[in-house]
């Protein structure tokens, strides 16, 4: 069953225009208007027609060839150099194929044509030798323009008396010899009479040849004769020139340079100029060759793509002008500049249009934003909206330093962080699962609570769901409590304040002034009519953990915490670090979807494919969900901790997302240094009238990049008005030779936050004598560079390398414990040696050695090149591939601290 069609409808399938179509309905004998119904009968009868009309235009078959050349020219230039340029050149022939039908009918029409223009050939030579005035030629050419005027409309006429012939079907062939010889006939007796109609001549003669001359049909007027007259006029006027330059060559008598007179001369068309020497040389010159193009008379008005700062010259490019056209509208729009000053997006589109332009604005991140919205994160959808689902609560632990932090979450997970950790406090940032029994799931992040690491804690309450305000009733309100109270009102984050080490104290009046304190900072506990709840507990014997984990689990459900699992995933960097044998590392925070291994992913700076994830335990996981925390392996480079990780469709896109990030994020520190010279400057300047600063230039270089921005953070701090700090260079990582030599070239000391230098780094910073101080603890190193800036720096105790052993395998004793099977690389191990444990260039451990073994038999030193067995006090996490860094300690030496 077919369903019939309107004719606007058909016109759109056809793909022509509802007149058009309509006007062939008419042809065929129907009349239809552009609401009426198609039948199918109409429609076979209309696409015959339409075949057959075709055929007669003998378009059958087409065939198109293409060809391209290619070459290369050398082009000479300035100064004999020469340059090749590539030369391209397309060649483009199209083939259309008839029937011997269709190139009968077309050379019997051509035939047609020839005969038409012998008649009105002869019908102007006529006219032709007639003698007439000066206007002859004028009135000549105007009948001629009439009289092909007249053929061209008859032979319009024959066009449409064909189509009438093929509408009709006629196929009487005398029928349409008697039709064709009818219609000749007519045109030549129109014809006759156009040439025998009489010519007006009161036609003055200041009417521009030039005019009329474009409106005659080249195809029908007499070539020849245009030619002929052409050449009169051209002798007529060398003729006037000769007799102009003769009566001219007595005053050219004493000019030097007779031959370089000419007289330029137009034709009367005015394409064509004609060049007559005027003294010497009176040959015709030959026409001069005019280019295609010429100037428009009105505006060009262009698309001008504008970016978010152009300068006036680029501005000037892309609309074709002159940069001083340019400043001459922006002076009458009040601004000067000059050609080569930048200007913003919004000046350049005042200037753009007040120039008659259109203008196209192209924002600089509308990559990142298509690259960002193309993700399938299915967030938003009203579909997906009920399928939302309860995730883990985000808890992060704060607090004063030595609250007992860590303690806490280690009686929670069943670990022993504390013990790992150097100095016995914090110094970065982790984040851990613990699965509740019976309860679930909950994420907890550990914040240091030294000074130095505001930053850190901030970003942990910019992730997070509650914050547990970790307490220690013996010290009470401390500054780093202060501070946490402030950073979670500002986030408006609900709080749990816990009160640790009530193991030590229980006195209810102790425990009365930490709530008064507290309510002095605007945290009010339940029992007095606030809102947060409070909670005693002793993180070393377990005393209410249970009723904190559930006051916990309450606020989250209070909280209704919902995620999206599935979809492209999205996370922040918690922290970042250099791994030697896996690159770098980045551990994230899964928001919402789910990341896979061997996703796109796109992190601040830097972007890459992921390659393994890892959770905290160390253990390779395929995926990870919201509020899940996984160590990630593949990014180009290493981010900053506090970037925000998105998966990406492409992977090209994501590398042109990062370049662009990291291009803009260099002109922003370039900036940022430009305003540090200008406040140099100014402090130059004020100590010139005061004294002078002295410059104390850094090289840092540590373990994680959060432990990198604090220590930069507390170096900054650190300067005053007699020092001043400079950080040279900073990273994450071992120290390696390329920070050397920047230490050496720019006179700077190196300083070392739980790595160590390679031997490479080591060579060179013996050779050159460079200062290298090594720290584990952050207190140490703040204390030690406050003298160094004081100049009180005078260290009794130097640390000075003797020896280095590679742990080749681990054995273990019932009496003993671990013992580390080592073969001596350098120096000499002596029993009771202080000793450092380096793990990947980061020091885990320094103690000193128990027991010193060969063989079976105790010796009291092991040489280069030996094979030893040694026992470190109090410390069995020894693993194969561990250095063992032997030390001693001198009082006599000053120097560096620690190479």
């Amino acid at each position: 069953m077919t369903i019939d069609l309107t004719v606007k409808l058909l016109a759109m399938e056809l793909k022509i225009s509802i007149d058009r179509l309509l006007s062939q309905f008419a042809d065929i004998g129907i009349n239809k208007i552009s609401s009426d119904y198609v039948s199918q009968e109409e429609k076979n009868v209309l696409f015959t027609y339409i075949n057959y009309n075709q055929q007669r235009m003998g378009v059958l078959s087409k065939l198109t060839l293409q060809r391209k050349v290619r070459s290369t020219l050398n082009v000479f230039g300035s100064g004999g150099k020469s340059k090749k340029v590539q030369v391209e050149v397309r060649k483009k022939r199209t083939y259309i194929q008839c029937n011997s039908n269709i190139s009968h009918d077309i050379k019997q029409e051509n035939i047609e044509k020839t005969d038409t223009n012998a008649i009105v050939d002869k019908k102007v030579d006529v006219l032709n030798d007639t003698d007439f005035s000066k206007n002859s030629c004028l009135q000549s050419k105007i009948s001629r323009n009439s009289v092909s005027m007249v053929v061209n409309d008859m032979q319009d006429k024959y066009n449409q008396s064909n189509i009438t012939l093929i509408k009709t079907k006629l196929s009487d062939n005398d029928v349409i010899k008697n039709f064709k010889s009818n219609q000749y006939k007519k045109v030549k007796n129109i014809v006759h009479d156009a040439a025998e109609k009489p010519i007006y001549t009161n036609i003055t003669s200041q009417v521009s040849y030039d005019d009329v001359d474009t409106s005659i049909t080249h195809t029908v007027g007499n070539k020849k004769k245009i030619n002929t007259d052409r050449r009169v006029r051209v002798r007529q006027r060398i003729r006037l020139s000769r007799s102009r330059s003769n009566k001219a060559n007595i005053n050219l008598k004493n000019r030097k340079h007779k031959d370089s007179f000419f007289e330029m001369k137009y034709d009367e068309y005015d394409d064509h100029r004609l060049y007559v020497r005027g003294v010497k040389n009176r040959q015709r010159k030959p026409s001069v060759l005019t280019h295609a193009f010429k100037k428009p008379v009105n505006v060009v008005s262009r698309d001008v793509v504008i970016g978010e700062m152009i300068t006036v010259s680029e501005l000037a490019n892309k609309m074709a002008v002159k940069s001083s056209q340019v400043i001459q509208v922006m002076i009458r729009l009040g601004t000067l500049a000059t050609i080569n000053q930048v200007i913003d997006q919004q000046m350049a589109q005042l200037v753009a249009e007040e120039m008659g332009h259109n203008v196209v604005l192209r924002h600089e991140n509308d990559l990142e934003s298509m690259v960002m919205n193309d993700r399938d994160v299915n967030v938003g959808s009203n579909v997906l909206l009920n399928h939302l689902e309860h995730r883990a609560p985000i808890v992060t632990i704060m607090g004063h330093v030595d609250h007992g932090k860590t303690s806490l979450l280690d009686y929670i997970r069943s670990s022993r962080l504390v013990d790992l950790e150097a100095g016995g406090i914090t110094q970065r940032m982790g984040a851990y699962c613990v699965e509740i029994p019976n309860k679930g799931m909950i994420t907890f992040i550990d914040t240091p609570g030294h000074a130095a690491f505001t930053n850190m804690r901030m970003r942990g309450v910019r992730i997070t769901d509650i914050v547990v305000l970790v307490v220690a009733i013996d010290d009470g309100v401390m500054p780093q409590t202060v501070e946490a109270i402030e950073h979670v009102k500002c986030a408006n984050i609900p709080m749990i304040v816990a009160l640790n080490k009530i193991d030590k104290s229980i006195d209810v009046a102790n425990v009365d002034r930490i709530r008064n304190e507290l309510a002095q900072q605007g945290v009010v506990s339940e029992e007095w009519g606030g809102e947060t709840q409070f909670v005693s507990i002793s993180a070393k014997l377990g005393t209410g953990i249970d009723i904190l984990l559930d006051a916990i689990l309450l606020e989250s459900e209070v909280l209704e915490l919902k995620s999206v699992r599935s979809g492209m995933a999205t996370g922040i960097v918690i922290e970042s670090f250099l791994d030697k044998g896996r690159g770098p590392v980045a551990v994230i925070l899964i928001r919402e979807g789910t990341l896979r291994c061997g996703d796109i992913v796109l992190c601040g700076l830097e972007f890459g494919r992921v390659r393994a994830m890892h959770n905290e335990f160390g253990s390779n996981v395929d995926s990870a969900g919201p509020s899940v925390p996984v160590e990630v392996f593949g990014l180009s480079g290493i981010p900053f901790a506090g970037d925000v990780m998105s998966v990406v469709r492409n992977e090209r896109k994501a590398r042109e997302v990062a370049l662009y990030r990291q291009g803009k994020f260099r002109a922003v520190k370039l900036e940022e240094k430009k305003k540090d010279k200008f406040k140099q400057a100014l402090v130059d300047i004020s100590s010139l009238e005061n004294g002078s600063v002295v410059n104390f230039n850094v090289v840092l270089k540590a373990d994680i990049q959060g432990s990198v921005e604090a220590i930069v953070d507390v170096l900054s701090r650190l300067s005053n008005s007699d020092v001043k700090i400079n950080i040279v260079g900073s990273g994450v990582g071992g120290i390696t030779e390329t920070d050397v030599s920047l230490a050496i070239a720019t006179r700077s000391i190196l300083l070392g936050f739980n790595v160590r230098s390679d031997i490479l780094a080591r060579r060179i910073i013996e050779l050159e004598n460079v200062d290298v101080y090594c720290y584990s603890v952050i207190y140490d190193l703040i204390r030690d560079i406050k003298k160094l800036i004081t100049g009180m720096l005078m260290p009794r105790h130097c640390k000075k390398n003797v020896a280095v052993a590679e742990v080749r395998n681990v054995f273990g004793s019932s009496k003993l414990g671990n013992i580390a099977g080592c073969m001596i690389l350098e120096g000499v191990v002596r029993r009771r040696n202080k000793v450092r444990v380096l793990r990947k260039k980061i020091v885990v451990h320094e103690g000193e050695v128990e027991s010193l073994r060969r063989f079976k038999d105790d010796v009291n030193e092991v040489r280069a090149g030996m094979e030893c067995g040694i026992v470190i006090k109090n410390y069995n996490d020894i693993h194969s591939g561990d250095y063992i860094e032997i030390f001693e300690e001198n009082v006599d030496n000053i120097g560096t601290i620690c190479v």
